[in-house]
């Protein structure tokens, strides 16, 4: 689940939640696991899955007719001398498929609930990736019962392309980019893919934390800054970024912020003598003796902070 910034186009993943028993690998063992026992029940003979060799050109069957599946109402799985020189083909309906991925819906199901179940939660587009998107099983429980009021996107992206378009386009847009590395160098074209051809700007410097104590004066705090602060975004990076980090007390005590604050330092270049502190978060709600700082710095210049996801505040 992500949301988009208010200041910039950029995504924050704000919660996800895996469970690998309702996953494509899953739903394609099934499938292959139907199939093994059709096959060695009309055969008769047993250890398909046991055979490495065997197993593997199945799934790979499977893996196919899970994507014709999703467009024809029926397919034939066939592999030439599976298993002891036997040919196998075993036909499967899009009905019987259905059956077979069931449970696995249901635990999809309760997975994607976790979402819908939030209080105060509207999602506007909800987008699908994978072969499995593209059956209409899957594709009704998405679109239909969990999400019915979400934008789908782009209907000219094909769910079991989405996440190789995407990989290909932000591929295409770094490459065209002429910007700055984090070494201070200009970027050189050794890839033979032609001249950089779109400029995108670039952190100019670095911007970092640390945890300062109140009683400190401030020739001390300098010496803080160079010994402890931790850059987040630093200089050259391509704007807008956004980065999150969690910060957790590492001493044991609980009160490791009730005499101190945490600062917000600019470090040009990266140099600890040309630091100085941009801002201040204080009283800070810890949780498990940690918390987590956004940062978030926009194409025009614009740095912004929230802590714990709560609201966003301007420097």
């Amino acid at each position: 689940m992500c949301r988009k910034s208010s200041s910039s186009s950029l995504l924050t993943i704000v919660k996800q939640v895996t469970d690998t028993s309702c996953s494509g690998t899953a739903i394609i063992s099934a499938l292959a696991k139907h199939c093994a026992s059709l096959f060695e029940r009309k055969s008769k003979v047993s250890g398909v899955l046991e055979s490495k060799k065997a197993c593997h050109r199945l799934e790979i069957a499977c893996e196919s007719a899970v994507r014709t599946l999703s467009r024809a109402p029926t397919v034939a799985v066939a592999v030439d001398g599976l298993f002891e020189g036997i040919d196998m083909n075993v036909p499967i309906s899009r009905p019987r498929f259905d059956m077979l991925m069931s449970g696995i819906l249901r635990k999809a199901e309760t997975l994607l609930e976790t979402f819908t179940g939030e209080d105060g939660v509207d999602f506007d587009v909800v987008l699908m990736a994978g072969n499995v998107c593209d059956m209409p099983s899957a594709s009704n429980l998405i679109r239909t019962k969990l999400f019915p009021n979400a934008n789908p996107g782009r209907a000219d992206v094909p769910p079991d392309e989405a996440v190789a378009m995407g990989c290909a386009r932000h591929a295409a847009s770094i490459l065209s980019c002429d910007t700055h590395s984090k070494h201070g160098g200009k970027r050189t074209d050794d890839n033979g893919l032609g001249p950089a051809t779109r400029k995108v700007k670039a952190c100019p410097l670095t911007i970092g934390i640390c945890r300062v104590e109140n009683s400190k004066v401030n020739g001390d705090v300098e010496k803080v800054i160079s010994d402890t602060a931790v850059p987040l975004v630093e200089v050259g990076e391509p704007l807008p970024v956004n980065v999150t980090r969690k910060i957790t007390c590492t001493d044991g005590e609980d009160s490791w912020l009730a005499d101190s604050y945490i600062a917000i330092v600019q470090m040009q270049a990266g140099a600890a003598g040309k630091s100085k502190i941009i801002g201040k978060i204080e009283k800070i709600s810890l949780e498990d003796k940690s918390f987590e700082i956004t940062m978030e710095l926009s194409t025009a210049g614009k740095l912004s902070l929230s802590v714990n996801g709560g609201p966003t505040a301007a420097l």
